[in-house]
């Protein structure tokens, strides 16, 4: 018995992969309601939004306060929401959950010193399925002797 070949033609081959896009996106829907899971995160050092250098003028030996803003932009619910600072390590955050639209402001303290300083926060967090988000942020400033 002689095997038979399959050919498939080019209108059928674009017509799937017009498909697979929608394939692909079909499992966030799945994630809850067909909503996207997303988190953002927004990182001020004493209270400047400064993602790049030079950021504002700290004298050394004052105190710095980060402020890392954590915003669930998603249509989702968010746990296990973990704030880190690749300088400082973990920073303290207020419960571990936000709702659709919630916010939160973690925050952390430390001692200026001289010279350019750069950081950067990472929060991450599961949505409802367990899959993880995740955003980053940058901040700056600039020690400077009295």
């Amino acid at each position: 018995m002689p095997i038979r070949k399959r050919l498939i033609t080019l209108s059928t081959l674009f017509s799937i992969l017009l498909l697979v896009p929608s394939l692909l996106w079909a499992g966030d829907s799945q994630r809850g309601g067909g909503a996207r899971s997303e988190i953002h995160l927004q990182v001020a050092t004493n209270g400047y939004d400064a993602d790049s250098a030079t950021g504002p003028s700290i004298p050394v030996g004052e105190t710095v306060i980060w402020e890392y803003w954590v915003t669930n932009t998603g249509g989702t619910t968010l746990s296990q929401i973990i704030v880190v600072d690749d300088r400082i390590g973990a920073v303290n955050c207020p419960g571990s959950n936000l709702e659709p639209g919630q916010y939160k402001i973690c925050y952390a303290l430390g001692t200026a010193i001289e010279g350019q300083y750069g950081n950067r926060g990472t929060v991450s967090g599961r949505d409802t399925a367990k899959h993880r988000v995740t955003d980053s942020d940058p901040s700056h400033y600039l020690g400077v002797d009295d």
